[in-house]
């Protein structure tokens, strides 16, 4: 967890480091106690906290001047525009200028007294409810136990312990410098994709959602080994029922049009793919390859190549067909602060009645290791080429 507090009286800096770091000494505390300096960090890093004082100098030899005006716009345009705020001020007259308009900000705003712990106090509290609730950068989605333990065969970090927070079975997973959580649902279907992920955008308010696991392809489009990216999704069942007849009324959803094309570079990347996938294809006739393109939902297994075929040609363009993306893309697009979202599925059937279950292990870690990869590609800032190479050549 990382702090920054704008504070020039060091006397004050000294009492609230204090309290940070009696909760958990680990934090890592950035100090500034110039306005130009905290600005700075707040636009070119994320923080969990911001504590900051009201009266400071704009510059360093400046004299303190009242600066809550500039604080409240710069947060609220910054990458902190969602982080924890809380303004400590010795002034009463600026706190209780101010108090209506930090409030619905959503900053907490404290009023500082040498001789008065309530201050530090209401501070202490705030710590330890975000040690509790720690912020993570992302979450992965899997419908199956199978998916989730898949991304022990990749570059990230998961912790051996899972988590049951708040009813959620979520699992800690760090991917370079980031933490995420990786959640299992309870049951497979797009009510329990859409229900798990709202909760989870709500509870942990993640910058980036991402499904990973395995699909059926559509007959003469993929096949078992390909690796599809949805760019679209849509649950094909939806419409209206006539006699003898339906009437399809689907309502997609598409993904962030930058975000496609960091996927797109990536899955064009043959070498790249061979790479993620040379030790855990063994004898399987399966496809090395990656396709970005629809992906539909339904909420049934489906076993039978005549209702592929039917749902095939709802879209001349469908590449694969599964049971949840769809409720994790509505999720997300309907949350009251959108996440970037994506999903990554592997084909280990083709829906017909020779389905098995024989390339499930590959496919769920085929699909870990891209979105891992890509995930490590978005936290770099998008810089595809650079890390397609370093991986393919590796």
């Amino acid at each position: 967890m990382k702090v920054l507090i704008l504070e020039d009286n060091n006397n004050k800096y000294d009492k609230i480091q204090k309290v940070i770091l009696d909760v958990d000494d680990k934090i890592d505390i950035v100090r500034t106690s110039v306005l130009g300096d905290a600005v700075r960090l707040i636009y070119e890093q994320e923080f969990a906290l911001l504590v900051l004082d009201l009266m400071v100098p704009r510059f360093a030899g400046d004299a303190p001047i009242n600066v809550s005006d500039e604080l409240i716009f710069h947060v609220s345009g910054s990458k902190n525009k969602r982080t924890n705020v809380v303004a400590i001020s010795g002034f009463r007259d600026i706190v209780e200028q101010r108090r209506a308009e930090y409030n619905e900000a959503g900053i907490v705003l404290l009023h500082y007294k040498e001789d008065d712990e309530q201050c530090l106090g209401a501070l202490d509290l705030m710590i330890q409810r975000l040690k509790f609730d720690e912020q993570y950068r992302f979450l992965i989605v899997c419908a199956l136990e199978k998916e989730r333990s898949s991304f022990r065969k990749t570059d990230a970090e998961v912790d051996v312990r899972k988590k049951n927070l708040d009813g959620l079975d979520c699992q800690p997973v760090k991917i370079g410098s980031e933490r995420g959580l990786i959640l299992l649902l309870p049951r497979m279907g797009m009510i329990d994709a859409s229900i798990i992920t709202t909760r989870a955008i709500d509870r942990f308010k993640p910058e980036i959602v991402v499904m990973s696991g395995i699909c059926a392809g559509m007959q003469g489009r993929s096949k078992p080994g390909n690796l599809l990216a949805a760019d679209i999704t849509w649950d094909y069942q939806t419409g209206k029922v006539y006699d003898g007849a339906t009437a399809l009324e689907p309502y997609q959803v598409p993904i962030d049009n930058n975000l496609r094309t960091t996927i797109s570079n990536a899955i064009e990347d043959k070498r790249l793919l061979r790479k993620l996938a040379e030790d855990i294809a063994d004898d399987l006739p399966v496809s090395i390859s990656g396709e970005i393109g629809p992906v539909v939902s339904g909420s049934a297994v489906i076993a039978s190549e005549e209702k592929m075929k039917a749902i095939s040609e709802t879209h001349r363009k469908m590449v694969g067909l599964d049971m949840e993306l769809y409720g994790v893309y509505r999720a997300c697009a309907l949350a009251s602060e959108v996440p970037k979202f994506f999903g990554v599925k592997v084909v280990v059937d083709q829906g017909d009645k020779s389905k098995s279950d024989d390339f499930q292990t590959f496919g769920s870690i085929f699909s870990a290791r891209f979105v891992t990869h890509l995930l490590e590609i978005i936290f770099e800032g998008g810089n595809t080429s650079e890390r397609i190479k370093e991986v393919s050549e590796g």
